[in-house]
């Protein structure tokens, strides 16, 4: 299914509450009696690690290297992928960061972190060598949001950050071709109004509640 635009209207809880949306509700749920609680803006779906780590980024890692992230999209060589591995053992990560980033011949094992670790710390320097001026360019937009989004220490930018990730989805089809206009993307548009309302996107984020696929005491 393609997700085209941002112009759609928002949905919003009484609608919900009230069945006005039939395709995108089976049956009724108890949160809809917790009184002062709005289905709608209080159920983020700006996820860090679902849907930006092994979501957006995962996405177009993956179709980059296997060159299916487009029609007319070519894969990575052999050559190529050696260069960007030998490139990614080079990159010393901060040290909170326990886990180092591997080669992509293990991409399909990477964890949700180091994906993002990839975004923040390698993406840049590994993609320039490897994209054309017009994937680099739109690529950015995807950094540069995600990135202003992620600390607290950048909240007067963060409206900057919302016109970018509009913008890169809005020149995705363009770009990579309108197959990738999944619900994933679609849904970068909300994560300013998430931030606004819960703060950076850690502070939402899942990856505590994931480790080991059990619910952690964070």
């Amino acid at each position: 299914m393609v997700f085209a635009g941002l112009e759609a209207e928002k949905r919003t809880d009484e609608l919900f509450c009230h069945n006005g949306y039939p395709q995108h509700r089976k049956h009724d749920t108890p949160l809809m009696e917790i009184r002062n609680f709005d289905l709608i803006q209080d159920v983020p779906v700006g996820d860090r690690l679902h849907l930006i780590d092994l979501g957006v980024t995962k996405r177009m890692l993956e179709g980059w290297k296997k060159g299916t992230i487009s029609s007319w999209s070519r894969k990575w060589s052999e050559g190529t992928c050696g260069k960007i591995t030998a490139t990614l053992g080079l990159i010393h990560l901060p040290a909170e960061i326990h886990r180092k980033l591997r080669s992509i011949d293990y991409l399909s094992l990477w964890k949700g972190s180091e994906y993002g670790s990839f975004l923040h710390y390698a993406s840049l320097v590994v993609l320039q060598d490897n994209f054309g001026e017009q994937e680099y360019r739109h690529f950015k937009k995807y950094f540069c949001g995600i990135s202003l989004l992620s600390p607290s220490a950048f909240k007067d930018y963060w409206p900057i950050a919302g016109e970018l990730l509009d913008s890169f989805i809005e020149e995705l089809p363009s770009v990579h071709g309108e197959q990738l206009m999944t619900s994933n993307i679609h849904n970068l548009q909300h994560l300013l109004e998430e931030c606004n309302r819960f703060g950076p996107l850690g502070t939402f984020s899942s990856y505590p509640f994931e480790i080991n696929c059990i619910i952690s005491s964070a």
